[in-house]
């Protein structure tokens, strides 16, 4: 004999699967590129804004 069709243990199957793919995960180390890539754009601020930036703050 077939097994009964339960309507629960579908939706609660369908749940877990759009569950499953409605979160995408962040890859490993991409934490680490992302801090390494915006020091990294905070230091080549600093150094354009020491080359090129205002030589005296207070000129008189």
């Amino acid at each position: 004999m077939s097994k009964h069709w339960n309507p629960d243990d579908v939706v609660l199957r369908l749940r877990e699967e759009r569950a499953a793919q409605a979160k995408p995960r962040w890859p490993h180390g991409a934490t680490a590129g992302l801090v390494l890539v915006a020091v990294a754009c905070f230091g080549v601020a600093a150094v354009l804004y020491h080359v090129a930036g205002p030589r005296d703050v207070f000129a008189p």
